[in-house]
Formats: C-alpha cells, sequence, structure tokens
C-alpha cells in the first residue's frame, strides 16, 4: 500500500484487483507481493518520456520522496 500511496485498504484492494496487480494468496489472509513482478508490473505501465527512469534500478526504488 505504500509503495503505491494508498492510505485506504479497501481502495487499495480494488484498485489490485481492477488493475491486475500480481500477487500470491498464500492463505484465506495473507497476501504477499514479489518485488520483482511488481516492479515489471510498474514499468509495463510507465508513461511519458521520463517515466521508466522515475522507476529506479534498484529493488524497492521508485525514485521520489519517501513520505
Amino acid at each position: 500500500m505504500e509503495l503505491l500511496r494508498y492510505r485506504s485498504t479497501s481502495a487499495f484492494w480494488v484498485f489490485v484487483h481492477a488493475s491486475g496487480i500480481p500477487f500470491v494468496q498464500l492463505n484465506g489472509r495473507r497476501i504477499m507481493f514479489h518485488g520483482a513482478a511488481l516492479e515489471a508490473w510498474l514499468r509495463r505501465r510507465a508513461v511519458g518520456k521520463h517515466a521508466k527512469s522515475i522507476i529506479g534500478s534498484s529493488p524497492g526504488d521508485l525514485g521520489g520522496d519517501s513520505r
């Protein structure tokens, strides 16, 4: 949630399911995101002249400030 700057859990899950963000459901309640899959998903959706450079090359680094 923090990576995509969502504060509302319900809004985050609506976005995850509607956008097709890859995740793994380990049991009825535990959900995990694979870092490489999430970054690949973000890269595929990057638009604009400098969008690809905004997403950092190191895992977990999406550039910008760290609120």
